[in-house]
């Protein structure tokens, strides 16, 4: 739940003085804005996850550092199986 204190100094601080910009993304062209529906996966892999789905609309995608993804890390629940993972521009 929300990230380690390296992530947290990392985002958090110049996300709060403006010095970063992110993005969210959420949309699925399946499913709209219908976050319980999203069939973006995240699968466990060695050293972190492997993100497997495709986004539109994506809110300040343009201007954005990094953008933060919602996706499935349990497709057996609805709402509790989803995560956000933080994908930095030019990854």
């Amino acid at each position: 739940y929300g990230g380690n204190q390296a992530q947290k100094d990392k985002y958090l601080a110049p996300l709060s003085t403006g010095a970063m910009r992110a993005a969210i993304s959420v949309t699925e062209a399946s499913g709209g804005s219908d976050v319980a529906g999203i069939k973006t996966r995240a699968d466990k892999v060695d050293g972190g996850y492997r993100l497997n789905g495709q986004k539109i609309f994506s809110t300040n995608a343009a201007i954005a550092d990094f953008v933060v993804v919602a996706a499935k890390t349990d497709p057996t629940k609805r709402h509790g199986g989803i995560s956000a993972f933080i994908v930095e521009k030019g990854m």
